[in-house]
């Protein structure tokens, strides 16, 4: 039987969060450093190969999730889920993907720059606090987006208004 959210408190529905938080940790945050790197996503098409790289690299992989991410055009961000060598996997098979297909296109990009760091999210606040960072980048680097409008990320999934319905 479905359970109806609306009527729980807000110290219920906290209760509920931190269980789930704790059955699927842990939590990374994966970025690499757009201030070292050459822009990669120059254009629509650039970014439609960035986006199918990563769903397909995402999508049967059971080692890592990503709850959230961001492509900019010179970096990334990946909020994930699971052991952090399997992230790490995840992050390494995204980026030979991405140069196999940038050197079929005939794009020359220096990739040794290309370079992730983890950190470790230790509790659901924190979490939370990542979710929002990577969401809202696209609107940092560029207020024409909202984090629910930029098609180079997750944060329609958060912030749609669609989703109630």
């Amino acid at each position: 039987m479905k359970k109806d959210f609306s009527a729980l408190s807000f110290s219920e529905k906290e209760r509920i969060c931190d269980s789930v938080f704790d059955c699927n940790r842990p939590y990374w945050h994966l970025y690499t450093d757009g201030t070292r790197m050459q822009n990669i996503f120059c254009n629509e098409e650039y970014f439609k190969i960035g986006m199918w790289c990563l769903a397909m690299t995402l999508f049967p992989c059971r080692s890592a999730r990503a709850l959230t991410f961001e492509l900019m055009s010179n970096h990334l961000h990946l909020i994930m889920t699971g052991q952090r060598n399997g992230c790490i996997d995840t992050f390494e098979l995204l980026v030979s993907r991405l140069k196999r297909i940038f050197a079929k296109t005939g794009r020359i990009i220096d990739w040794n720059s290309f370079k992730m760091d983890i950190l470790p999210i230790e509790d659901i606040q924190t979490l939370r606090n990542e979710i929002i960072y990577v969401n809202r980048n696209a609107f940092v680097a560029n207020p024409a987006y909202t984090p629910d409008s930029y098609p180079w990320g997750g944060g329609c999934a958060y912030f749609s208004p669609w989703l109630k319905h």
